[in-house]
């Protein structure tokens, strides 16, 4: 049985450092991003995952292969800005980016690795907003955090 995976996000940075690997690995590789890299070691598609209609093309596209047993959700954003200065609408923008597109695809996959009873779902996340000042995304989760421990 063929198996392929996919990394969004997967054009730099840890996408593009766990691609050789999982090739290496007997996998089949497919990357995802707005752009693709110089070098990747499989199939690369470009698409804006920021772009809900793309990224529901592309999840149907992925679940009509047969072949996609697991999904690297690595595509992410994070900006710099104190809690008082967020600004609502980039901070919608970005955590729709941080999360949709990995339900999205996800979700696309599911029945084909239920099908196999195999599957692989792998979700990335960063450490660059740790112990920065001035990453909104930090300073919400704290808050977050210290207000679900009252």
């Amino acid at each position: 049985m063929r198996k392929s995976i996919v990394i969004t996000g997967g054009s730099k940075g840890i996408g593009r450092a766990v691609a050789d690997p999982l090739a290496q690995q007997g996998w089949c590789v497919i990357g995802v991003a707005r752009s693709s890299p110089g070098h990747f070691p499989g199939v690369f598609i470009e698409a804006d995952l920021a772009d809900q209609n793309q990224t529901d093309a592309l999840a149907k596209d992925l679940a009509a292969r047969g072949d996609v047993f697991g999904i690297v959700n690595n595509v992410g954003l994070v900006r710099r800005e104190t809690i008082d200065a967020v600004d609502f609408e980039l901070f919608t923008t970005i955590m729709d980016l941080n999360v949709r597109p990995a339900l999205q695809l996800t979700r696309a996959l599911l029945p084909n690795t239920r099908s196999a009873r195999f599957g692989r779902i792998i979700n990335v996340t960063s450490l660059v907003t740790r112990g920065l000042p001035f990453v909104s995304a930090l300073t919400i989760r704290q808050a977050a955090k210290e207000k679900h421990a009252i």
